[in-house]
């Protein structure tokens, strides 16, 4: 039984297991995450909280976007927050946050290269190259994929007839 666990874990993360996968399944979300961070930022006030209903298949590869995976299978009812906090200065920092059991207080996650108070503005730059603006710049992102596995393949298909 733990050798099927193990298939059945190494299979799903194999979906998310890189920065592109991951980006292609959570660069909208991570652009509206960020939307709202640089509007709390200018705006000063707006929603207390944002929450987001998902599935495992949502909170895997936004871990891997944010680079805090652990290469564990997210169980059910796992949560992923970020909390924005003000200190008495009027900065803004951003603190990641995963609940993945109900027995354990939240972990509190680290940015790669950001302390885990991460000034909002680390945090955005850090998280850039993981947005996606719109469904449209999702969809040429795939497009260019598409095109570019075509061609790998298709260099392939010479390369072997030339080799007959």
């Amino acid at each position: 039984m733990r050798i099927i666990r193990e298939l059945r874990r190494r299979g799903r993360l194999e979906e998310y297991n890189n920065l592109q996968k991951a980006k292609l399944r959570s660069g909208l979300l991570v652009d509206d995450w960020l939307k709202r961070i640089e509007a709390a930022d200018i705006e000063k006030k707006g929603p207390k909280a944002v929450f987001y209903s998902s599935h495992d298949g949502t909170l895997t590869p936004l871990l891997y976007a944010l680079g805090v995976s652990n290469d564990l299978l997210v169980p059910p009812a796992a949560c992923i927050f970020v909390e924005i906090v003000r200190d008495p200065s009027s900065d803004l920092y951003a603190q990641i946050f995963y609940r993945n059991t109900s027995s354990h207080d939240p972990w509190l996650l680290r940015l790669p290269n950001c302390s885990a108070e991460c000034p909002v503005a680390d945090f955005i730059t850090q998280l850039q190259p993981m947005r996606i603006g719109n469904e449209k710049a999702l969809r040429q992102i795939c497009n260019a994929s598409s095109i570019t596995n075509l061609m790998v393949i298709a260099l392939l298909i010479v390369a072997f007839l030339a080799l007959k």
